[in-house]
Formats: structure tokens, C-alpha cells, sequence
């Protein structure tokens, strides 16, 4: 078995890494690896997984201000100055590699005011993010299925959703009523945070 630096195998490490990330995660941790992953994938794995768990912590109003985009008070604009500033703020997330997701039930002031006032101050990791790294935003978040089964759930997922819970009412599909998504920077996700 090959050797390096950091002890005696990759396995030995894997194992130090493993440990290490259920130290710091006070013991809560839950993984499931493929029997398909090489060496060399764990590794990058559960270094990533010590690095996300011990990061500082840092919030997007801060980052963005940071880059010197300004936050200015939704209610202080009309909408044309809102509508430059909401992309003000999503061009400046982008350089962040922060990405919104499934904002077309919004309105621009809808969004806007959601970002400002809930989304930005969430406290979160400080990671470094390097080019292939991205964040995403699901701005519809995962405690509104009406939502999600009316404006974005395709009808496979629907019928999956009435099998799984036959006693929810789904609603009737509709499109959403701003088209927004399809004109957001995106990029391939890496990291996913959910509010």
C-alpha cells in the first residue's frame, strides 16, 4: 500500500479525517460513501466536510459589502432603482459564486426585500470558494411545497407527491408569474445552502 506524508496510507487518513469531522460536529455526523470512491475522492471529501465544519462564520450582507455593493432600504426606491438594485445585489452574489434558485413566484420588491431582510444576514460558513465552487440559494426554501408543487414540481413530481402523501391537496399547476430564473447568472452547484 502506498505511503505518504500524512501517515501511513490514504486509509489512515481518510480514517483521521473522518474522526476529525465527527469531533468537531460534536459526534452528528451522517455520511453515506460509494464503494466506487477512490482514495483520492474521500480524501477531497472529508477534508471538504473539516473545512465547512471549522470555517469561521460570515453572513452575504457582509460579503457584499465587503465588494462594495450597496444595500440600500427597499423601501426607499421606487422600481426602477429597486430593479437596479435587486441586480445589483445578484450580479454581486454571482462574484461571490453564490447563485439564486426558483425565484419566479417573487415579485422584483418581493425578492428584493426577502434577500435584504432574510437571505443575506443568514449566518454561514466563511469557505474559500475556488473556481469549480459555487453556493446556491433556494429562495423558496423548503417550507412551502404548495409552491413548489404549483410553480416549479413537473408532473412526475407531482404524481410521486400525491402517491407519497395522498391526504396533502396539490395544486393546480400554473406558470409562475414573473420569469426571472432563466436570466439569473447560474452556475453548476458544489455547495448547496438552503434556508
Amino acid at each position: 500500500m502506498p505511503t505518504n506524508d500524512r501517515g501511513n496510507g490514504p486509509d489512515e487518513l481518510i480514517e483521521r479525517l473522518k474522526a476529525q469531522a465527527a469531533a468537531v460536529a460534536d459526534g452528528r455526523t451522517v455520511a453515506y460513501e460509494s464503494d466506487g470512491l477512490t482514495p483520492d475522492v474521500q480524501e477531497q471529501f472529508w477534508q471538504n466536510v473539516v473545512a465547512f465544519e471549522t470555517a469561521s462564520s460570515t453572513d452575504l450582507t457582509r460579503e457584499l459589502k465587503a465588494i462594495g455593493v450597496k444595500l440600500l432600504e427597499p423601501d426607499d426606491l421606487d422600481d426602477v432603482a429597486l430593479r437596479k438594485a435587486r441586480w445589483s445585489i445578484i450580479e454581486g452574489l454571482a462574484r461571490l459564486r453564490v447563485f439564486l434558485d426558483q425565484t419566479d413566484h417573487l415579485s422584483d420588491r418581493e425578492l428584493y426585500t426577502q434577500l435584504l431582510r432574510e437571505l443575506l444576514p443568514q449566518e454561514m460558513p466563511a469557505l474559500d470558494v475556488d473556481e469549480i465552487s459555487a453556493w446556491h440559494i433556494d429562495v423558496l426554501g423548503y417550507d412551502k411545497p404548495e409552491l413548489y408543487l404549483k410553480y416549479y414540481a413537473d408532473e412526475k413530481t407531482r404524481e410521486s407527491w400525491r402517491i407519497d402523501f395522498p391526504d396533502d391537496l396539490i395544486p393546480g399547476r400554473e406558470d409562475p408569474p414573473y420569469d426571472r430564473d432563466r436570466h439569473l447568472p447560474q452556475y453548476h452547484c458544489r455547495w448547496r445552502l438552503d434556508h
